[in-house]
C-alpha cells in the first residue's frame, strides 16, 4: 500500500468576522489549497435524517419547516445566549454534530492526502478549538483584528445586529485564550494582501519547500 503524502493542514482562527474565511479564499487563489469548510459541513450534518430525528427530540418539532427541514435560525434562538437552557441546548447540538463534522474532516483529509491533488489543506472551522478539531492540525494562526472592525464586518455582511454579534461570540473561547493557543498571529485590520502576505512567509518559513 502506498503511504499518504503528508500535505500539512493549517487553520486559521479568531473572533467573529475577523476575515478567517476570506484569507482562505484569497490563499486559494494563489495555491493548490483545499479549503475544508467546517461549518458547510455542519450544515450538510443538519440534512442527515438521523441528526433531524435527534434534534427534534431535544428541541421539539418547531425547529423543522413544513418540508422537515431543519431551520438553522430557529436552533439559534435556542442554543445562543446566558440562560442556563440555551448552554444544556447549545451542549446538546454540538455533542450531536461535532463527532460527524470530525469525522467528514478527516475523510476529506485523507482523501486529499491519498490523491495528492493539493499542497496546502486549510481547515476554516469558527469552533476549531472548542471542538478539538486543532489536533488534526500542523499549524494554527490567530487572525487578529480590532472589535469595531469585526462589528462592522459582519453589520454589513451578515446583517447582524451588535446584540447577536455578541450573544455568539460569548459561546466562544475567549479571543486572548485563541492566541494563547495559536502558532503564529496574523495581523488583518488593513488590507487582505498584507495578511495573506504574513501568512505565506510563516508557511515558507515552517514547511522548507512549501506550498506550490
Amino acid at each position: 500500500m502506498v503511504p499518504e503524502k503528508h500535505i500539512p493542514v493549517i487553520s486559521l482562527i479568531g473572533g467573529i468576522g475577523s476575515g478567517k474565511s476570506a484569507l482562505s479564499q484569497e490563499l486559494a487563489k494563489r495555491h493548490s489549497v483545499l479549503v475544508i469548510n467546517a461549518d458547510k459541513i455542519g450544515h450538510e450534518v443538519l440534512t442527515e435524517p438521523d441528526v433531524i430525528a435527534q434534534l427534534k427530540m431535544f428541541f421539539g418539532p418547531n425547529i423543522v419547516n413544513a418540508s422537515g427541514e431543519i431551520v438553522r435560525s430557529r436552533v439559534a434562538d435556542l442554543v445562543f445566549g446566558d440562560a442556563p437552557e440555551q448552554k444544556t441546548a447549545h451542549q446538546q447540538l454540538e455533542e450531536t454534530v461535532h463527532p460527524r463534522i470530525r469525522s467528514r474532516i478527516e475523510q476529506k483529509i485523507h482523501n486529499a492526502r491519498n490523491s495528492s491533488s493539493c499542497d496546502l489543506i486549510i481547515l476554516d472551522a469558527a469552533l476549531l478549538l472548542e471542538a478539538d478539531w486543532d489536533r488534526v492540525c500542523d499549524l494554527i494562526f490567530f487572525i487578529d483584528v480590532s472589535e469595531e472592525t469585526r462589528l462592522q464586518r459582519v453589520q454589513q455582511n451578515r446583517n447582524w445586529t451588535e446584540e447577536e454579534f455578541r450573544k455568539r461570540e460569548q459561546n466562544q473561547l475567549g479571543l486572548l485564550e485563541k492566541q494563547k493557543r495559536a502558532d503564529y498571529t496574523i495581523e488583518n485590520n488593513s488590507s487582505l494582501t498584507s495578511a495573506v502576505d504574513q501568512l505565506e512567509t510563516y508557511l515558507k518559513q515552517h514547511f522548507q519547500t512549501g506550498p506550490r
